[in-house]
């Protein structure tokens, strides 16, 4: 917005009022444009609040379904040495040991025919996961020593 000198006074600058209200006028719709959007992004939050609410209203009333299981799969393909230079004695056999929630899982055992670490497995674990807090572990087993 451009002032100008006040010719009644030199230490006054004179405003256009066409101007100052076209600015005004301009900067309430920036405002309202924002004050929209900010309405429609608050309107989705306030629905997924109550999607979840609805949900969680569910869960407290029947608490049976909170016990539901889901499942997961885990698919090893190989194990692999970040060591290029490791090696194990040929005939040397591994199996891979998954742990969920008291439940073990175990793949069959591979037997590598070479000095060379790489036993393929191309096995897929189905797990039962009952809750968020279930962990999983997964373990290399050399079956020749821990027999």
């Amino acid at each position: 917005m451009k002032s100008y000198p006040n010719p009644n006074n030199p230490d006054e600058k004179v405003f256009s009022v066409k101007e100052f209200v076209e600015t005004h006028i301009k900067a309430e719709y920036l405002l309202l444009i924002q004050a929209d959007e900010v309405d429609y992004e608050l309107d989705n939050v306030t629905q997924e609040r109550q999607a979840l609410q609805e949900e969680y209203d569910k869960l407290l009333k029947d608490p049976q379904s909170v016990g539901e299981t889901s499942s997961m799969q885990v698919k090893v393909i190989e194990a692999v040495c970040d060591d290029d230079n490791f090696r194990i004695n040929p005939g040397t056999s591994f199996s891979v040991i998954v742990l969920c929630d008291n439940y073990k899982y175990e793949t069959e055992e591979v037997v590598c025919e070479t000095e060379l670490f790489n036993p393929e497995f191309n096995h897929t674990f189905h797990i039962k996961i009952t809750g968020p807090d279930d962990k999983v572990k997964v373990i290399l087993r050399d079956n020749t020593r821990f027999a």
